[in-house]
């Protein structure tokens, strides 16, 4: 199972543990990411990868699922309506390229069923280094 698939069947309780997971996951595959994660942010010399931390201690997971999303891709979040759909997990998150429409054959990917927003998108994010190698 990958690790896109693993965080969108998370339970909400595994939230913190899964956007850790996330986090190490891009900064080991991605350089460019990892480059954006060592950034000095602000004059006390916290990173990218600080704030991140702060916010997963903190609880504010919202916020450090948001830190995964790369520089150019847009995300649309919603939440299922239908009980039916809400069954498999209630969150959907959808990250594109900006730039590009919306097809089977642009670089895009999603996550459509989650247990929490934050899970929907880490996945999501994740999904985009495992499919796009973006």
């Amino acid at each position: 199972m990958t690790l896109s698939a693993r965080i969108a069947s998370a339970s909400v309780e595994q939230t913190r543990d899964m956007l850790e997971e996330a986090w190490e996951y891009l900064c080991q595959n991605d350089k460019q990411f990892r480059r954006w994660g060592c950034e000095i942010i602000d004059d006390l010399g916290i990173t990218n990868a600080g704030r991140f931390a702060n916010a997963v201690e903190f609880g504010f997971y919202h916020d450090a699922g948001m830190m995964l999303i790369k520089p150019g891709w847009i995300l649309q979040l919603s939440e299922w309506d239908h009980d039916k759909l809400r069954e498999r997990g209630p969150w959907q998150a959808i990250l594109i390229r900006r730039g590009t429409r919306v097809s089977l054959t642009e670089p895009w990917t999603r996550c459509d069923h989650a247990a929490s927003a934050p899970l929907a998108i880490a996945a999501a994010a994740v999904k985009v280094k495992e499919i796009c190698d973006e």
